[in-house]
């Protein structure tokens, strides 16, 4: 008779049954993750190689891993060159708009951190990791648990980092950790080439420009000296108001000096529409030296103005400035400044705005205009071929409508 040890029961055997259906199951999920994964590569791949431009391979991979993984939240940080902060250049979620171009400084946050010591890091639950930066948090009012962070390096050179975030404690394994890393390498090496590819484009159209540039920049700049002469004395009555606009003039002549220092930084290159602004916004307030605290916002752009309309439009962001400062905060002690562009259907739009008291029904029917505004006018029409409108809403804006204005970055 055989031992009760021996005998497999009909329990038992339905019990093993289960387990072997348990593990092929795991198994048959690994296998589909794995696939999941490796289409994941392959798809980036493909996008990588199929473009140089930046925001379509940020777009591409973070689309991707949130629909792999899952997760609330995707970004990527890619470092300032110039002042080593990381810039978060892209971000996919419930609040990507907030999030998108905000600063760390050299080591702050989880992000920093993975930044300075270039080794990938899993957080389960960061409410109990000292390294996070909770200011994040505080804006958007989500709370966040789990972070995935992987460096992105080419040439043993950090450029940034991958950062993925969820909401639940302890979401990622070290699964997770390699395919991000392998992510981040091919998003490193792709972004590079991007900027190589960026860099080699623009260094054609400067190498164009160059020659007319150097031997039309004198002449071009007398030239534009002559006709701000010209509108000084023609927009006076008597020979006194001919003379008491010579400092508004000199300030002109001195924003256009600062322009060209600016070009020179940039070796004649098509450079930031938002570094001109700053610069011009800045220089003009300290020219003015009102004692109105303005506070200036450039909104991010990826647009860059071409060298051939850098003096025209600096013109207009200072009479801009300058009419802001004289008319729209009087009786008050501060006031904002606000610049954005877009480009729609190649259409570049520039909006200045301020939240003064907002334009005269003369200006905005355009039958009276300010001798500033009216230079606004006249440099929109003849040099940049484009269309200008005020209009107010919360304050006064000025809207400038052109296709020539900026070079965009190649596709």
């Amino acid at each position: 008779m055989a031992q009760t040890s021996d005998v497999l029961t009909l329990e038992d055997a339905q019990k093993r049954i289960l387990e072997l259906e348990e593990r092929l199951a795991e198994k048959e999920e690994d296998l589909r993750r794995r696939y999941s994964e490796l289409a994941l590569l392959n798809r980036v791949s493909q996008a990588f190689n199929s473009t140089f431009d930046l925001d379509h391979i940020l777009i591409t991979v973070l689309e991707e891993v949130r629909r792999l993984l899952e997760v609330d939240a995707c970004s990527i940080w890619l470092k300032d060159q110039t002042t080593d902060e990381l810039v978060c250049e892209y971000a996919i979620g419930p609040y990507s708009q907030t999030v998108h171009g905000w600063r760390l400084a050299p080591g702050q946050g989880l992000a920093g951190a993975v930044a300075k010591s270039g080794e990938s890091v899993i957080v389960a639950d960061v409410s109990a990791d000292q390294r996070h930066f909770r200011g994040v948090d505080q804006r958007t009012g989500q709370m966040l648990r789990s972070i995935l962070t992987v460096p992105m390096k080419v040439k043993q050179e950090i450029i940034g980092v991958l950062q993925v975030l969820d909401s639940e404690a302890d979401r990622f394994t070290s699964t997770d950790r390699v395919l991000q890393e392998l992510l981040a390498t091919t998003a490193s090496i792709a972004i590079e080439n991007a900027r190589l590819n960026e860099r080699l484009w623009y260094a054609a159209e400067a190498k164009a420009l160059l020659v007319e540039e150097i031997n039309a920049r004198g002449k071009n700049n007398l030239a534009i000296i002559v006709e701000l002469l010209f509108w000084a004395q023609s927009a006076s009555s008597t020979q006194n108001t001919t003379f008491q606009a010579l400092p508004h003039l000199l300030d002109q002549v001195r924003v256009l000096m600062t322009v060209n220092s600016f070009l020179a930084e940039f070796e004649w290159n098509p450079f930031p529409f938002n570094d001109l602004c700053s610069r011009v916004i800045h220089t003009t307030l300290k020219l003015l030296t009102t004692e109105i605290e303005i506070y200036v916002a450039v909104l991010p752009s990826s647009l860059r103005i071409s060298p051939k309309y850098a003096n025209s439009f600096a013109l207009i962001l200072y009479e801009l400035v300058t009419n802001a400062v004289k008319h729209a905060f009087t009786d008050r002690s501060s006031g904002h400044i606000t610049v954005q562009v877009t480009l729609m259907d190649h259409t570049v739009h520039f909006e200045f705005r301020d939240d003064g008291h907002g334009y005269e029904n003369a200006i905005l029917e355009m039958n009276q205009l300010t001798p500033g505004l009216a230079l606004i006018q006249k440099i929109v029409r003849d040099d940049l071929r484009g269309e200008l409108t005020f209009y107010n809403s919360q304050g006064a804006v000025a809207m400038i409508r052109c296709k020539s204005l900026l070079s965009v970055k190649p596709k």
